[in-house]
C-alpha cells in the first residue's frame, strides 16, 4: 500500500489496548537463513532479495514496523561499501514497506557503532535515498547514555534530511537495571527523555525482564515507549550454532505482560523470527 511516514505514528494513552508490533531480530534471522557472520552488512549488496524475503516475511508475520538491515557491524567491508551498504540496507526496507499491501512505517537502525564509525555517518549518503524523509531512527542497542548522546550529535549536524527524522533511543539494560555503562533508567529519561519520539530498550536476558524494565520508565516518562527483548540467551551448539531458547509461545506471554505494563511498541531483537511476531500478532488480535 505506502511507506507509512514514521512522524505519522499513533499511540494510544491506553498502551495496552493497542500496541504498535515491530519486528524481530534481523541479524539473527539473516544468520538463521545462511547468511555468513562477515557478511551481515553486504547482503544488502550482494543479496538483496534475502534482506527482503526477512522484511516480508516480517510484514506477513503482522509487524507495523519493520527495520532496515543497517546495525553497525563492518565485517570486511571497506568504508566505501560500508557506506553503500548501509545506504542500500535503508532502501530495501523502504522498498519492502512500499510494496506491502498495507501501511508499514520504517526505522533506520544507526547503533551498534564504536567511535570511528560514528565518524563515518557523516560520510553516507543520506540524501541519495528516496523516502528517507518519511523513515525514523532507531538508536539500538544503546550501551550507555554518552553513545546515545554522541550519536545523535551526529544526526542532529548531517547535511542530509537524517537529522529531520524522529529519533528513537532504545537501551541494553544489565540484570541490575542499569547499562553496561551504569546508567539508571531515570538518568536516562532526565537526559534525553524529551530530546526523543520515542525511548527504551532492547536485547536483554529474558522477555520477563522487560516487564520491569517497563514498569521503571512508566515511572519516570508518559512517552512513547518500545520494548524489543531477546529470545532469552542463545546457547552454542557442539557444531558452533547459536540456538535461542524462547519459543514463540513462551516470548509472546512475556511480550503481552510487557504492554500490559506501559510499552507502546513492542517486538524482538536477537533470536526472535517472524514465527515470534507472528504468535504475538495473533494473541495481541485476539485480546
Amino acid at each position: 500500500m505506502s511507506l507509512l511516514p514514521f512522524r505519522a505514528l499513533k499511540f494510544e494513552k491506553e498502551w495496552d489496548l493497542s500496541p504498535l508490533l515491530s519486528d524481530g531480530g534481523i541479524g539473527t534471522e539473516l544468520l538463521r537463513r545462511g547468511v555468513d557472520r562477515a557478511e551481515l552488512l553486504s547482503v544488502n549488496l550482494n543479496e538483496p532479495d534475502t534482506v527482503l524475503g526477512v522484511h516480508r516475511s516480517y510484514i506477513s508475520a503482522g509487524s507495523d514496523i519493520i527495520t532496515s538491515n543497517t546495525f553497525g557491524l563492518q565485517g570486511n567491508l571497506t568504508q566505501s561499501n560500508f557506506a553503500s551498504s548501509i545506504r542500500r540496507g535503508i532502501e530495501l526496507a523502504i522498498q519492502a514497506a512500499r510494496e506491502s499491501n498495507r501501511e508499514i512505517a520504517v526505522w533506520i537502525s544507526l547503533a551498534g557503532f564504536n567511535a570511528s564509525d560514528v565518524l563515518a555517518i557523516q560520510d553516507i549518503r543520506f540524501e541519495e535515498i528516496e523516502g528517507l524523509e518519511s523513515t525514523g531512527i532507531l538508536l539500538e542497542t544503546c550501551t550507555s547514555l554518552k553513545q546515545a548522546a554522541r550519536i545523535m550529535t551526529e544526526i542532529a549536524s548531517h547535511p542530509s534530511k537524517l537529522s529531520d527524522c524522529p529519533i528513537v533511543a532504545s537501551f541494553h539494560f544489565l540484570e541490575s537495571g542499569k547499562t553496561p555503562d551504569g546508567d539508571t533508567v531515570e538518568e536516562i529519561i532526565l537526559a534525553i527523555g524529551k530530546k526523543v519520539f520515542a525511548i527504551g530498550g532492547n536485547c536483554g536476558f529474558h522477555p520477563n525482564e522487560f516487564v520491569t524494565l517497563t514498569q521503571q520508565f512508566r515511572r519516570f516518562s508518559g512517552s512513547c515507549l518500545t520494548m524489543q527483548p531477546n529470545a532469552g540467551l542463545p546457547i552454542q551448539t557442539e557444531t558452533g550454532e547459536l540456538k535461542y531458547q524462547i519459543s514463540p509461545e513462551e516470548f509472546s506471554r512475556s511480550a503481552l505482560e510487557i504492554t500490559s505494563a506501559g510499552a507502546n511498541i513492542i517486538g524482538g531483537c536477537c533470536g526472535t523470527t517472524p514465527a515470534h511476531i507472528a504468535e504475538l500478532h495473533k494473541r495481541l488480535s485476539s485480546r
